[in-house]
């Protein structure tokens, strides 16, 4: 009996960090998917979309309308459109643009139809309609990231409790209250959150540009990580169960 006691112990202890390691993880990888540029991508377009963010990738020659320079970075990201007149900027091509996906939302449509303008000495009804349905789409797709962002985010804040108080009992510290046994219920409601977050963006968002996008690496890394908090609760309250030989 004591043989098993021990081996049990062990297999329990194994548990226990377990679950630490599990929402250990789900709080990094909810962390990092909130500021990745990949919830959308396309296999059409050098162009992908985070929560609140957007990124044009020019690695290799891979032009978007021609031009990735400092000077079309502050154009399409500028605050207010216009105050980038003026400004001196170094020709050398970026390897990438980066910014807030609001101000891309608003700034892009006036671009195209910009560059439409100088190729063709102006612009269709059909095309400024057109411009005017991207950025409320786009604009859609923003406010989508807003909600669901702030969702995740307080997931990640109740994965963050979680992660102390699991590790707190493990190590068998005990704080006000017995706080620390409400680690498992914080690994529940973190990961639900998490996951609802991911639904509210979902359910919400639209096609930011016409090119047909697809959820992207970022969209099914914070699922995982919801899951894994999720499973995390569940370890924590297997291995408090009683080992069924410690009444015989």
């Amino acid at each position: 009996m004591v043989i098993e006691h021990v081996e049990y112990g062990k297999k329990k202890l194994i548990m226990k960090w377990t679950g630490v390691t599990c929402i250990a993880l789900a709080l990094v990888l909810s962390i990092i998917v909130l500021f990745t540029n990949s919830w959308q991508t396309s296999d059409d377009s050098n162009i992908s979309f985070g929560l609140n963010s957007v990124a044009i990738d020019c690695s290799d020659n891979n032009q978007w309308m021609g031009e990735c320079t400092d000077e079309f970075n502050a154009i399409l990201f500028a605050d207010e459109w216009g105050e980038w007149e003026g400004e001196r900027f170094e020709s050398t091509e970026l390897k990438s643009l980066r910014g807030p996906l609001k101000q891309f939302c608003i700034n892009y449509p006036r671009v195209f139809l910009e560059w439409e303008s100088a190729w063709t000495g102006g612009n269709t009804n059909e095309s400024v309609k057109a411009a005017e349905h991207t950025e409320q789409e786009c604009l859609v797709t923003n406010s989508a990231g807003n909600a669901g962002g702030i969702v995740i985010l307080l997931g990640v804040i109740g994965a963050m409790f979680g992660t102390v108080l699991m590790v707190t009992a493990n190590i068998g510290k005990t704080l006000p209250s017995n706080v620390e046994r409400f680690g498992r219920i914080s690994g529940w409601i973190s990961g639900s959150l998490i996951i609802l977050g991911c639904l509210i963006w979902m359910q919400m968002k639209s096609e930011p540009l016409p090119y047909g996008y697809d959820l992207g690496i970022s969209f099914y890394l914070a699922i995982i990580a919801g899951l894994l908090a999720i499973g995390a609760g569940f370890l924590d309250m297997l291995e408090n169960d009683k080992n069924p030989d410690e009444d015989d």
